[in-house]
């Protein structure tokens, strides 16, 4: 982090752990029990306020994936979005990055590169789906190999295609 925020840095470690801590359980009270407005709120307000914070601390990188985390959250809060397990497993996966980004600024000065970086990357682009209609029933279509998904037996044999051409 820039030497000028060094004073702050403690604090801003701190809450975020507390908030990054709060938003996990309440993540597996949803998982759990199913979704609920206290909950999700909870959930809200920690990847909210750690967006802030990194907006103070000039972490443009953190301030980017928390909105969009956030935007989708504030959808679900409203219900327009129905939360899912894999949208609830999604935050889970969104909580863990929060926590490398926050780790990182702690750590280092400017932007985070490498498989950081790509991680963030591959989380917007997968919040984006739910974001933009996504069905949350189904699995995600990036490259990340979605665990613990089953796919429904399908009802009727699926038609197979010839490369012949029937006149």
């Amino acid at each position: 982090m820039k030497e000028e925020f060094a004073e702050q840095v403690n604090d801003f470690q701190e809450e975020s752990n507390d908030l990054l801590d709060a938003m996990e359980e309440c993540l597996l009270q949803i998982q759990k029990e199913g979704m609920d407005t206290e909950n999700i709120n909870a959930v809200f307000r920690a990847v909210h306020t750690i967006k802030g914070a990194g907006g103070m601390f000039e972490l443009d990188y953190l301030v980017k994936f928390a909105h969009v985390a956030e935007n989708l959250l504030d959808e679900i809060r409203k219900k327009r979005i129905a939360m899912s397990d894999p949208i609830v497993s999604v935050y889970f996966e969104v909580k863990d990055h929060l926590q490398a980004l926050v780790d990182w600024a702690i750590a280092n000065e400017g932007a985070p590169e490498g498989d950081l970086d790509l991680n963030s990357a591959y989380l917007i682009e997968e919040l984006n789906f739910y974001l933009n209609g996504g069905d949350p029933q189904a699995t995600f279509g990036g490259d990340k190999p979605q665990e613990n998904i089953e796919t429904p037996p399908l009802e009727a044999p699926v038609p197979s295609v010839s490369a012949q051409h029937v006149e």
